[in-house]
């Protein structure tokens, strides 16, 4: 396989290749990196989102799946897993690469964003990415549920409600409404969290009905709705607020 430039220099200008080449992969079966998606712990006690990104380093590779410049999402077997260039120099240059094909590198988790979807994202080296070709098939990416969440928060009486809209499809024991003091930069991860069936009268496993709300008193606060699919640890937010946004 011939070696290509994947990545290209990011700014407020037009891009341009970068010098010399990342690597190009031999094994066509993309194998799953020294370090298994499903194998990596998203624990962050210890860290805020300011630190960006953790101590420990990770090995992965996988299926491309979803492509974008500054976010790749992987498939490696075991799970899921969204993967960017660690340096804010470089992005990924989506001309030379498809969905289908294999990525590997190494680096550390990014803590906000692996904390945002509560699901592995590995910030990699720029001289340890490598790409190329996979004979896996591709497993496609649930989709986003059509039943939608919304939050309307009244700061004079300190009260946010909470509402699900839309035909009953997503279950009460995947829907995770999360809570973090205002600008607190705790990891989402590590922040306090209820099931929608905690929080209303819902079974749990029940499908959400149309309608669906709790109102909670709180002030001072960043809240999070996060959607998981349970398909290979995808999970989606589908709301969040802060409150000094609309103060």
């Amino acid at each position: 396989m011939r070696r290509r430039r994947y990545l290209v220099t990011g700014g407020t200008g037009a891009l341009g290749a970068i010098a010399g080449c990342t690597g190009s992969l031999e094994d066509d079966e993309c194998t799953p990196g020294s370090d298994p998606i499903s194998e990596i712990e998203l624990d962050f006690a210890g860290y805020t989102e300011s630190d960006r990104y953790t101590d420990e380093t990770y090995h992965v590779r996988g299926t491309v799946v979803e492509q974008g410049s500054t976010r790749v999402v992987i498939d490696d077997g075991t799970g899921l897993a969204a993967v960017s260039v660690a340096s804010s120099e470089y992005v990924f240059d989506t001309e030379e690469f498809d969905i289908g094909d294999c990525i590997s590198g190494s680096g550390s988790l990014h803590v906000s964003r692996a904390g945002q979807h509560e699901m592995p994202h590995v910030g990699l080296e720029p001289e340890e990415i490598e790409f190329g070709s996979s004979e896996k098939d591709i497993s496609l990416l649930p989709d986003r549920p059509n039943q939608t969440v919304s939050s309307d928060y009244d700061g004079l009486d300190e009260e946010i409600t909470v509402t699900v809209t839309g035909d009953a499809e997503i279950q009460s024991d995947r829907l995770l409404v999360r809570w973090r003091e205002y600008e607190s930069e705790t990891p989402w991860t590590e922040a306090d969290r209820e099931w929608w069936h905690e929080l209303t009268d819902v079974e749990p496993g029940e499908p959400i009905p149309d309608g669906s709300q709790f109102t909670r008193a709180t002030n001072s606060f960043d809240y999070s709705a996060l959607w998981l699919s349970g398909d290979r640890g995808w999970s989606r937010e589908l709301d969040q607020l802060k409150t000094n946004d609309i103060r």
